[in-house]
């Protein structure tokens, strides 16, 4: 809820500048530079330390992560499978980062293969020409969508929520040649192969 309402302010202080997504990217990128360069903790033990409830969860959260990305490292290609990860006795079996797990269990390319569809996305939803309410529906599913893929770096996601993911995935792609419902009605519309539509995939 945090991270959606910070975009909505975002988006309406700097309603006037066009690039300003490009500006938070670009803030967010120096900002893990500045902390990877200049902190003597990691940016992940950061996020960790400042953006947790409680400290012990903070600490457990830190251990978690450099014990799976161990195991990772161990086996980028497959990943373990189903086998339990490599931690201490006294921590719990439980991992609270979907991302970690997929790594874990799938390997990088397993990580990858949800993580760039998952960036292009963003990047061609992002990128359509829309304008009225067109526009204002592709921000409320982008900044759904970030709530959600953020989230999910402090849990897991299973069951009906990974559901839910993969349902909010594949529900945004017609924003990418959508037209507005004014020029809908304007012109005859054009046959589909005189159209450079870059996806025609989806139609």
């Amino acid at each position: 809820m945090a991270v959606q309402f910070a975009l909505m302010m975002w988006s309406t202080v700097l309603a006037s500048v066009k690039k300003k997504w490009n500006l938070l990217l670009y803030m967010f990128a120096g900002l893990y530079v500045f902390i990877e360069v200049f902190s003597n903790r990691s940016p992940a033990q950061m996020f960790a330390a400042y953006l947790t409830l409680k400290p012990s969860t903070a600490w457990n959260r830190i251990h978690i992560f450099n014990n799976v990305t161990d195991d990772i490292m161990r086996n980028p290609v497959f990943g373990i499978g189903l086998k339990d990860w490599t931690r201490p006795r006294w921590m719990l079996s439980s991992v609270d980062n979907f991302w970690l797990v997929l790594a874990m269990r799938n390997g990088i390319l397993g990580f990858l293969l949800l993580l760039i569809p998952v960036i292009l996305i963003f990047r061609d939803v992002g990128r359509a020409p829309l304008t009225g309410k067109l526009a204002s529906y592709r921000l409320g599913y982008l900044f759904s969508l970030a709530g959600i893929c953020i989230a999910a770096i402090s849990v897991h996601l299973w069951d009906a929520i990974f559901c839910l993911l993969m349902f909010m995935l594949g529900a945004g792609i017609w924003f990418i040649d959508a037209r507005d419902e004014d020029d809908a009605g304007q012109s005859e519309p054009v046959p589909a192969r005189a159209r450079r539509i870059r996806y025609t995939r989806f139609e």
